[in-house]
């Protein structure tokens, strides 16, 4: 796993901090605001029109100022289908409670995508793309894509646990328990070490706390909803008796 310990100038404006309040003092109607320093350090102004990703709520609506402060107005959009209404759903649908404060993630702006510079942020603007319908001209992308640096830090990481993981597992994956898709060019079957509790989250490099999965069921645990990941973290739980307490 890789974490950024250095953001570019890029990477700062394709988020920007929201806040969820409610409108008119009615709990069932929020708002979608705006700070107005973020707005400058993201280079936003006034009428700028946004595709944004709220904690997995895909929200649109044209940047607003007036003597509350700035905030995302469906006026011009209405046409469209985006009415404040849709915004709210699509809050609510995922959890975003009033008021609460989070960091939204730039799709669309002017009618323009945001390229993405990690693949967890690829999945989210073509998810966020598809539910707001995405036009032709955004998705002609780019004959030149633009090259990037980043500076990451990665946890070291043992071998000898690796190794001893996929033994144990014999080729097959502990989740789904089908045989490894394919061999590597040294013959071993290819699966993928997963620590059940992230080392991002503190969890441990140990045995006891990896899972040797096909690439399918890795992804699952990585980007699946909540739901879904919990279901097959239980799975996990009754397969792997060897999971210790502190990784499940």
């Amino acid at each position: 796993m890789t974490t950024p310990s250095a953001t570019t100038g890029q990477q700062a404006a394709d988020r920007i901090p929201v806040r969820i309040w409610s409108m008119n003092g009615n709990r069932d109607e929020v708002g979608v605001h705006f700070r107005d320093q973020d707005l400058r350090a993201c280079g936003l102004q006034d009428g700028d029109r946004l595709l944004l990703d709220i904690n997995g709520a895909v929200v649109r609506g044209d940047v607003c100022i007036d003597l509350k402060g700035p905030w995302l107005g469906t006026q011009k959009l209405k046409a469209e289908g985006w009415s404040h209404r849709r915004i709210t759903d699509a809050l609510r649908a995922v959890g975003v409670d009033n008021p609460s404060e989070h960091v939204a993630l730039i799709v669309e702006r002017n009618g323009l995508v945001l390229p993405a510079t990690e693949s967890h942020e690829l999945q989210r603007r073509a998810a966020a793309l598809a539910a707001a319908g995405v036009s032709s001209a955004s998705a002609a992308g780019s004959t030149t894509p633009t090259k990037f640096e980043r500076v990451v830090q990665e946890f070291a990481r043992s071998p000898a646990v690796v190794a001893e993981v996929l033994r144990i597992a014999a080729g097959r994956c502990e989740l789904c328990d089908c045989a490894a898709p394919f061999l590597r060019a040294d013959g071993s079957p290819y699966l993928e070490v997963h620590h059940v509790r992230t080392l991002a989250e503190g969890g441990a490099d140990t045995v006891d706390n990896a899972v040797a999965l096909c690439p399918t069921c890795h992804r699952l645990l990585h980007h699946a909803g909540a739901r879904d990941r919990e279901a097959a973290l239980s799975k996990l739980r009754e397969r792997v008796t060897r999971l210790s307490p502190a990784s499940v």
